[in-house]
């Protein structure tokens, strides 16, 4: 199964080249990748779907789940907000439940199959079709996003949008980050999101992008900047409540107006000058790879070279769909990558841990150049 990961640190997409290279994660070919498989399972319908991030358990202001010092206790914090939700979906009558990894290792599975629920990951899935989305082969009639940071640009949780050479998203204008990303990626699917869980700039961002998410903060800065969490117990009460809430109370997909127009902008101009020529090269290989499953109305016939505007960092372009929106951000977003930023950080922390000080400052001084919002390493 190809990965298409949103990983922002040192595995950030990486992955995924693994398995079939940068562009074929956004569009799967083949007939292993759309399912085109005798023995398929039913379809169930009105199951909700858990899509989770690594970056923002609860119970801790620093914990991730992956690729962080104290990982092994973020994924165990993570795998118990996860859990928490999970059981109030199932409280409130949903008798089918989908976990989506995409990290591939941010959740434990065990404590979710002791309930009956699976954790989906692209090394453990066939029809991984969907970028940080999986399969979608189920009629969801209610979503949760669960772990999630603030977006590329703003003071926050590890900021970052897709990966840490994006500087800014803008959808329609309005400025956009991962939560929004999959609000806009579900609702083309027909699924409503009715739970947004992580640090304070996420769930502000599902309240504007979904009117009627409930939001569940569980990480924020008090008044004098110092980070505050909340504990597990209280988050899993609290996520357990929302999850009976979203159900009981059914939101609607997001529906946006479309066409839709996007604009990315990465933090460097030589990336975005160097990457920009094989853009819509590579789009056209995806694209048609696409033609061996059910298709994306648009994507053939979308290039992002004669349907895109670039200027200095920036590439704009106008999309079709919610759908087609959905797909060429992530695309676009995992074709702009550069160096990935968490490698210079984690040198710098080895640099530190060795007494190797002034290495240290110099290599985190780098990771600031790149992406000046993270926080976390400016207090390094």
């Amino acid at each position: 199964a190809v990965r298409f990961l949103h990983m922002p640190r040192i595995n950030s997409f990486r992955a995924f080249m693994l398995t079939g290279g940068l562009l074929l994660a956004a569009f799967p070919s083949g007939s292993e990748a759309w399912g085109e498989m005798t023995g398929k399972p039913p379809i169930r319908k009105g199951c909700a779907i858990i899509v989770t991030d690594d970056d923002i358990p609860s119970g801790s202001a620093t914990a991730g789940a992956l690729f962080v010092e104290d990982a092994g206790i973020g994924k165990r914090l993570l795998t118990g907000d996860v859990l928490a939700t999970a059981l109030g979906f199932l409280e409130a009558g949903v008798r089918c439940i989908d976990v989506i990894d995409s990290h591939d290792g941010a959740v434990d599975p065990q404590p979710l199959r002791e309930i009956g629920v699976p954790v989906l990951t692209p090394s453990n899935t066939e029809n991984w079709t969907w970028p940080f989305l999986g399969p979608m082969e189920n009629e969801y009639s209610v979503a949760a996003l669960i772990g999630f940071h603030s977006n590329a640009g703003v003071a926050g949780f590890r900021p970052h949008t897709m990966n840490d050479s994006i500087k800014s998203l803008e959808i329609d204008g309005n400025k956009a980050g991962e939560v929004a990303h999959l609000i806009i990626g579900l609702g083309a699917l027909d699924v409503p999101v009715g739970i947004v869980s992580g640090d304070m700039n996420a769930t502000e961002e599902g309240g504007l992008w979904a009117s009627q998410v409930e939001k569940v903060t569980v990480r924020w800065f008090a008044s004098d900047g110092k980070p505050m969490f909340l504990s597990s117990s209280t988050a899993a009460m609290e996520l357990r409540r929302a999850a009976v809430r979203a159900v009981q109370t059914p939101k609607d997909p997001y529906r946006p107006r479309e066409p839709m127009h996007i604009t990315l902008a990465t933090y460097s101009r030589e990336l975005m000058r160097d990457r920009v020529k094989t853009m819509g090269k590579k789009w056209r290989q995806a694209a048609r790879k696409r033609r061996s499953g059910p298709g994306l109305p648009g994507a053939i016939d979308f290039g992002f070279g004669s349907m895109s505007t670039v200027e200095g960092n920036t590439v704009s372009w106008k999309a079709s769909s919610a759908e087609l929106a959905f797909v060429t951000i992530a695309f676009a977003a995992s074709h702009l990558r550069g160096p990935e930023n968490w490698a210079i950080v984690s040198r710098g922390y080895s640099a530190y841990q060795t007494g190797r000080y002034r290495k240290a400052i110099d290599d985190y001084g780098k990771a600031l150049r790149q992406n000046p919002y993270d926080i976390a390493t400016r207090c390094r």
